[in-house]
Parts: structure tokens; C-alpha cells; sequence
């Protein structure tokens, strides 16, 4: 590989690797901080718009799962509080995409298959982590938070199957548009790319 190729290769994964974890630790901890109901759907969102930027810039395997590490190391030392159980969370959403877009190429459809997963596995990752923390197991913290939320214990459990339905509907809308919102910004830079290569510029930007 030519070494200028290379290097823009690594300061491209580096670059929004960086912007990444910049926003995990300024938009994810002040949306954490109020208490914001779809933050985890949001962040999720945002991370799967970069990681397809990055995989367009990028094309190879190993690409997403890189700008994945990348970000949890930046969690793990400008983070402030050690909490690895979200460091592994986005490593390993960085690793379900990447293996999606290795296995079922790079698509619209794989883009929004991928986001959903990646929310529905957020989701499931939170409640079993926190469950296992607090002591409280995933059904018993799901119907404490629904319980809070909505003030009436009885009827959570009365409809938790409905409510975890409910929850699990919005992960897949979520998915669906940051999964559309992902692949509109990466066709444009396919796009810029191709007519850059068509011009004999060597970089796609």
C-alpha cells in the first residue's frame, strides 16, 4: 500500500475516532446528566453515522471495530468516572456492525439492520448490566424504572410484555432513521469519491 494512502487511512480512522469519543463524553454525559429518555438511542444514532463515514473513507475490514477501540480508550481515560461496563458496550456495538457490514456488505439494508441491532442491543446491554449491579436482574429493574416512570407498579407488570414491546418498537424506528440518516451522508461520499477518483485524485476527499 502507498504510504501516503496509508497515513490518510490512519488519520481519517483516527480523526473520527476522536470526534466520536468527544461526543460520548460531552453530548452522551450531558444527556445523561438530564435524565434525556432516548439518549441511548441518540448516542447509538450518532455513532453509527461516524463509523459509516469512517467505513466510506476506509473501506476495509477492521475499520469500524478500530474507530470502536479507539473511542472506548478515549471513555476510559477522559471519561472521569471508571465505568467499563459502558466502555465494553461500545466496543462491542462497534464490533456488531462491523462484522454486519463484513458478512452482508456495505448497504442501505446493512446500514439499517445494523443500526437496529446495535439499539436493541443498547437496550438489552443496559438493563442486564445495571440488573446485575444493582442486585435487582433484568425483570426486576425493568418493571422498577416503568414503575417510576409511569407511577403505577401494578400496571407494569399487568402489561410488561406490551411494555417491553413498546420499547422494543422504538429501538427498531430509532434504528431504522439514524440507519437512513447514516447511509444518506455515506452515499454522498461514496459520491465525492468516485467522481474525485474519475478525476484521477488519488483521496476521496
Amino acid at each position: 500500500m502507498n504510504n501516503n494512502i496509508k497515513t490518510f487511512n490512519i488519520t481519517i480512522i483516527a480523526l473520527l475516532a476522536g470526534v466520536n469519543g468527544m461526543m460520548e463524553l460531552t453530548l452522551g454525559n450531558y444527556l445523561h446528566l438530564i435524565k434525556f429518555p432516548l439518549r441511548g438511542a441518540i448516542l447509538v444514532g450518532i455513532n453509527m453515522i461516524i463509523y459509516c463515514l469512517g467505513y466510506c473513507f476506509v473501506p476495509k475490514k477492521g475499520t469500524v471495530l478500530t474507530m470502536g477501540f479507539l473511542t472506548s480508550l478515549m471513555n476510559l481515560f477522559l471519561g472521569g468516572a471508571f465505568k467499563p461496563w459502558s466502555i465494553l458496550a461500545i466496543f462491542l456495538e462497534a464490533g456488531i456492525v462491523e462484522i454486519m457490514i463484513a458478512g452482508l456488505g456495505f448497504s442501505l439494508h446493512t446500514i439499517i439492520l445494523s443500526s437496529v441491532s446495535v439499539n436493541v442491543f443498547s437496550t438489552l446491554y443496559t438493563f442486564l448490566t445495571l440488573g446485575i449491579i444493582t442486585g435487582q436482574g433484568f425483570p426486576g429493574l425493568f418493571i422498577n424504572v416503568f414503575s417510576k416512570i409511569l407511577g403505577n407498579p401494578l400496571w407494569v407488570k399487568q402489561y410488561l410484555l406490551w411494555a417491553g414491546l413498546t420499547i422494543f418498537l422504538i429501538n427498531v424506528m430509532t434504528g431504522c432513521l439514524f440507519g437512513f440518516i447514516s447511509w444518506q451522508f455515506s452515499e454522498k461520499v461514496i459520491r465525492i469519491a468516485h467522481i474525485r477518483q474519475r478525476e484521477g485524485i488519488s483521496h476521496p476527499i
